[in-house]
């Protein structure tokens, strides 16, 4: 609570977005993001206001092809996506594409499916995204992946939401 009393949240928003070409300071960015998110009601309260979601989903635009940046930024989201207007936000700025995208991508790494499993699993409990991660054909990846992990039982409890 106190790093979000004295800003931090933005701080580090504003770190991310300056430094975006930076690959590790953007690895860690995300990763300070994710830990003071991680089950914190003022945290998450004070990145929505800090306009944290169109800031991550440029950070997972940009580095596409970054398996360390990939796999933070859906960390991070899966932390985020805990806020109900955070998860609102996402729906209406791209999250369907990045997520197939990633899944496509990323479909036989362990550790990055099983973060964006977690996400898509917050994100799914708003009902009109729901509807939108399954008419876009996101779950549909989600079991494609899994299949494509069986030898990973923790991946997969992941996207078994």
């Amino acid at each position: 609570k106190l790093l979000c009393d004295i800003g931090m949240c933005k701080v580090i928003i504003d770190i991310l977005v300056k430094h975006i070409g930076c690959e590790q300071c953007t690895i860690e960015c995300l990763r300070a993001i994710r830990n003071i998110a991680h089950n914190s009601d003022t945290a998450l309260e004070s990145f929505h206001q800090s306009e944290i979601s169109s800031s991550i989903i440029t950070v997972l635009k940009f580095y596409t092809d970054s398996n360390a940046v990939v796999q933070w930024g859906w960390y991070a989201l899966a932390s985020l996506a805990q806020h109900p207007a955070i998860r609102s936000k996402l729906g209406e700025i791209d999250i369907c594409n990045i997520a197939s995208d990633v899944l496509s991508r990323y479909k036989s790494f362990e550790d990055i499916i099983q973060w964006v499993a977690m996400a898509i699993s917050q994100l799914s409990i708003d009902p009109i995204l729901n509807q939108k991660l399954c008419s876009e054909g996101i779950v549909t990846l989600l079991v494609e992946a899994m299949s494509v992990l069986q030898e990973h039982p923790e991946a997969i409890e992941e996207c078994c939401f």
